[in-house]
């Protein structure tokens, strides 16, 4: 194996995303499936490039992606986690998208997430949404399209409970 380090510094993103949430969208560019790249990050991520590439509106701080077959999968640059009826869900990866490292944080400190294949109505239907990863920590979804959604109270307890474990910082 070839190691390759690079140094650059830690991006900062207004605390405005992380205390009031965020925008985001439906991306048009979709997943291909391969099953044996499912959940590994590797270096070519030429599709989340692509389907980042699709908007310059500011307002937007993230794109959500979907497959082939119009499953939810991920963000651009972050996993995707939703509360439904009092219960968490995550989508199923093992088709496609990155099992990140605060995704697998998030599973083993919770131990009751439901990986489910996710359509649009169970995101619309969906009482908080959140995303995450190891740079931006979690930021909860407040707008996806037109649908409004509130930052709850499931959302910041686990964003406190990663805080306090220092899996992300405040």
């Amino acid at each position: 194996p070839t190691r390759i380090v690079a140094r650059y510094p830690w991006p900062a993103f207004p605390a405005v995303m992380v205390d009031n949430g965020i925008e985001v969208r439906i991306c048009q560019t979709r997943y291909g499936h391969q099953p044996q790249l499912a959940g590994i990050k590797h270096l070519n991520r030429l599709e989340q490039v692509l389907a980042r590439a699709e908007w310059d509106d500011a307002s937007i701080s993230e794109g959500i992606v979907l497959d082939i077959d119009d499953n939810v999968i991920e963000g651009t640059m972050s996993n995707l986690f939703y509360m439904r009826n009092g219960r968490l869900f995550t989508p199923d990866l093992g088709q496609c998208g990155i099992n990140g490292v605060i995704r697998q944080k998030i599973l083993d400190i919770t131990g009751n997430v439901q990986v489910v294949t996710t359509k649009m109505p169970d995101l619309i239907a969906a009482e908080e949404i959140f995303v995450c990863n190891s740079i931006i920590g979690l930021w909860p979804v407040t707008r996806l399209n037109q649908q409004h959604f509130a930052i709850g109270s499931a959302t910041l307890q686990l964003k406190q409970l990663l805080i306090k474990q220092q899996f992300i910082c405040p």
